[in-house]
């Protein structure tokens, strides 16, 4: 595809609430459903964007999510112009095949967005991001922050098609890998959004607290929490935790890292993991607060209701029959 494409249908497909100097930000608005659902979601909790680098963001993103929060703008960078000026040196020569490893500057609007209506969702507005992340009692809320943007990273991943969206995507999100796509969109269409959702952002909540996977206890004790209209067969269950404990699968060492840096800042202590290794499962059981945030943070990626002003659409049947077919 000529660049002159490219460029065309970013700017044909901006439209409220898109952002026009962000590389197929319009883009994926219109076609991706949960990129839009954390678009609409962060606006509708009032953060906006910004492409001023708040306390030096762009030179080290992880340790600037608390700006993000308290300044409740997210930051990203213009990435649009230099490819236009590129364009405009030799109008219809360049293609989208050179860009693949020449890159512009990405942006991660998705996984901060995502990181800002958990917080919202968790604290509210009033709630002080420092003291709340420094709360030790908090980290299970903080590290259900981490997982609900890795979940919604992954499945706006799973429900990209096409060649121009993987490439808008790739540049719009940390996720590269959609393991376990195939069984999860058969489970959706078996069991329901709600229902695998729910038990995707629960396992990524587990992996954050050092889990590896998911028991098949576990997985049936959280679609009880997920309201099923019937119950799961123990295949569907087997088949669930297989595939989730699939997904969640990341470096211990990542995890430990990214954590004690993210958490030290706030005065945690270095030995991190005795800290966060907690059951996450059975937090659930016991602390109302906890379960209901992970509750509505549910909602965002399953409910359109909100979304139906702004014309965004759900993902369909057959995008989710897409998903189990490759």
């Amino acid at each position: 595809m000529k660049l002159t494409r490219v460029l065309e249908r970013h700017q044909a497909t901006l439209g409220a609430g898109s952002l026009p100097r962000n590389l197929g930000d319009g883009f994926l608005c219109a076609n991706n459903p949960f990129f839009a659902r954390i678009r609409r979601a962060a606006l509708d909790r009032g953060y906006g964007f910004t492409e001023a680098d708040a306390a030096g963001y762009f030179g080290f993103p992880l340790l600037g999510l608390d700006v993000v929060l308290d300044t409740r703008k997210i930051p990203y960078r213009d990435n649009v112009t230099a490819l236009e000026r590129l364009d405009a040196a030799r109008p219809g020569f360049f293609t989208l095949a050179e860009l693949t490893l020449n890159r512009p500057t990405p942006n991660y609007v998705l996984h901060e967005a995502a990181h800002a209506v958990a917080y919202h969702e968790a604290f509210g507005a009033a709630r002080k991001v420092a003291d709340a992340f420094a709360d030790a009692e908090q980290l299970p809320l903080v590290l259900a922050g981490e997982a609900f943007a890795m979940t919604a990273e992954y499945l706006a991943a799973c429900s990209v098609t096409g060649g121009l969206h993987r490439w808008f995507f790739s540049i719009n999100s940390y996720r590269r890998r959609t393991q376990a796509r195939k069984a999860i969109g058969e489970l959706i269409l078996e069991l329901g959004e709600r229902a695998v959702v729910w038990v995707l952002l629960a396992g990524f909540v587990a992996s954050n607290t050092l889990r590896e996977s998911l028991k098949a206890r576990e997985v049936s004790a959280l679609l009880e929490h997920a309201s099923q209209a019937f119950a799961p067969t123990p295949s569907q269950v087997a088949a669930l935790r297989r595939a989730v404990s699939e997904v969640i699968k990341m470096s211990r060492e990542f995890r430990v890292d990214t954590a004690r840096l993210f958490l030290c800042k706030f005065g945690h202590a270095r030995r991190i993991e005795r800290w966060i290794a907690f059951d996450s499962v059975q937090r659930l059981a016991r602390d109302a607060h906890y379960r209901e945030t992970l509750g509505r943070l549910v909602d965002v990626l399953v409910t359109n209701a909100a979304l139906e002003q702004a014309k965004v659409r759900p993902p369909a049947a057959n995008e989710l029959a897409q998903w189990a077919q490759s």
